[in-house]
């Protein structure tokens, strides 16, 4: 049938492996460097790992979102469209549709091998479609089923009716000789010859109708078809796929925008305030995690953590941006895969138990002390914290709705919390940022001293926490 299908999945994988060595020579410096970075320990791989899963999001979002493309995608005519426009991706889009890759990738995209459509999860979340230039084409269904046989009909007439307009005596000359040629002709009624041997001859040889009619000529063949057919589904399916090759024709380069600092602002407590409940169920399983792990004290988990950090994990010598830029990537990792892997359930269960035990753990054993030790970890864990927690709020949502969904298609209900929450992802990646600048520079000062840590904290907290939860308020009253 020739209505709205994805290009061939034997061919997308083919597009995905160029574009995976592309990654590879891209990422080829931080493989060569991978001993130079070794050196700093457990920060060190973080570092290199969490660059290539940025870099690998990254890659893909930025392309698609500006020319709904990839070089591995181009090279084989493939492109992305969006299915809610019907046309090239926005890069809200472009970055859930890759966000949601990480998903793909933990089940070897094995949603792309048994859905309808071969469409993987971060298609199905994004409401896009991987498409092929080739169906830019004339072509006919060649079987014998009431909708094939009205379809083709349908487009048979629709380009008699077009070429019976036009000029048609360059093709006289052209041999036509197939059993595609013959079995059309002998379905078409009374044409004139030249007609019908011009029309017989397009839809058998996509060489000859791709030189003779533009994309917008099909395009049109297919809309007048679509008018002509007798049932409603071949109507349907006819409209799908004249909609489909205006959406490939439509696509160019988007400007390369990136959202307003004032509207991330504006609209971040909006956003913040719809995750609440699923904020209190953050703080709750991470407090939990952490409080268990400060009383119980398992010798294993403490074996592990020093054999991890009880070495020197920050080297004196270290920069201190160096050592900021390491924090972020690890926690921009950590946010970016709790909320990519949100569909397959456990990731943001595991950051919050994880991280709640790693840090109930770390006060509990710290040499220094419980109090003097929180003074480390407050300065920069107000932010960092909260941010984690964001991002394991929306994933929570997103489970929710896995579970019991809002809408009836699964996938909607889950795209649109996604595609609502980008400003409260956009914040969240501010507050890392700013956590990891008060770890790199201040936290080991301020520790030094316990009441400043803690006046520094609650000052923290405080901004934090009345913006988010007022903001938006502030806002609506100001206008």
């Amino acid at each position: 049938m020739i209505g709205i299908v994805p290009a061939r999945l034997s061919t997308r994988v083919e597009a995905h492996l160029i574009d995976l060595v592309i990654l590879l020579a891209i990422c080829s410096p931080l493989l060569l460097a991978a001993s130079s970075i070794s050196q700093l320990g457990i920060l060190g791989f973080s570092l290199l790992f969490s660059s290539i899963l940025i870099i690998l999001i990254l890659y893909f979002t930025l392309l698609e979102g500006y020319y709904s493309t990839t070089p591995g995608k181009k090279l084989f005519g493939l492109f992305v469209i969006s299915l809610d426009t019907m046309g090239g991706l926005r890069y809200s889009e472009a970055f859930i549709r890759n966000l949601v890759r990480l998903s793909d990738i933990a089940t070897i995209y094995l949603a792309t091998l048994i859905t309808k459509g071969n469409r993987r999860i971060g298609d199905m979340v994004a409401n896009t479609l991987v498409v092929s230039r080739d169906l830019l084409k004339l072509e006919v269904p060649l079987g014998s089923s009431e909708i094939a046989s009205d379809v083709r009909k349908g487009v048979i007439d629709a380009l008699v009716e077009r070429l019976s307009g036009m000029d048609v005596s360059s093709l006289a000359s052209v041999e036509g000789r197939s059993l595609l040629y013959n079995k059309l002709l002998d379905e078409m009624g009374d044409v004139p010859e030249a007609v019908r041997h011009a029309a017989a001859l397009l839809l058998s040889n996509p060489r000859i109708s791709s030189k003779y009619l533009s994309p917008e000529d099909v395009v049109e063949v297919y809309e007048r078809a679509s008018q002509l057919c007798y049932h409603v589904e071949s109507r349907e399916i006819l409209k799908q796929r004249s909609e489909l090759m205006k959406a490939i024709l439509s696509i160019k380069k988007s400007s390369l925008k990136f959202s307003k600092v004032s509207q991330v602002f504006s609209q971040t407590p909006t956003e913040f305030r719809e995750i609440l409940p699923y904020f209190a169920i953050s703080l709750l399983l991470f407090f939990s995690s952490l409080y268990g792990a400060y009383l119980w004290k398992p010798k294993w988990l403490e074996t592990l953590l020093k054999e991890m950090f009880g070495k020197k994990v920050i080297p004196p010598s270290i920069s201190p941006w160096v050592l900021s830029t390491v924090i972020f990537m690890n926690n921009f990792r950590v946010i970016l895969a709790t909320v990519g892997m949100a569909p397959l359930l456990f990731m943001p269960f595991l950051v919050l138990i994880a991280n709640g035990a790693l840090v109930g753990l770390v006060i509990s054993i710290s040499k220094m002390g419980s109090i003097r030790a929180l003074g480390f970890i407050l300065p920069h864990g107000v932010p960092e914290l909260t941010a984690i927690f964001i991002a394991s709020s929306i994933a929570l949502m997103v489970i929710k709705e896995i579970i019991s969904p809002s809408q009836p298609d699964r996938a909607s209900s889950i795209g649109n919390i996604l595609k609502g929450k980008v400003n409260l992802m956009i914040f969240s990646t501010i507050l890392l940022i700013y956590a990891a600048l008060i770890e790199g520079f201040i936290t080991r000062e301020l520790g030094s001293s316990t009441i400043k840590a803690a006046l520094f904290s609650l000052v923290e907290a405080i901004v934090l926490y009345s913006y988010l939860l007022l903001g938006s308020h502030v806002h609506r009253n100001r206008r």
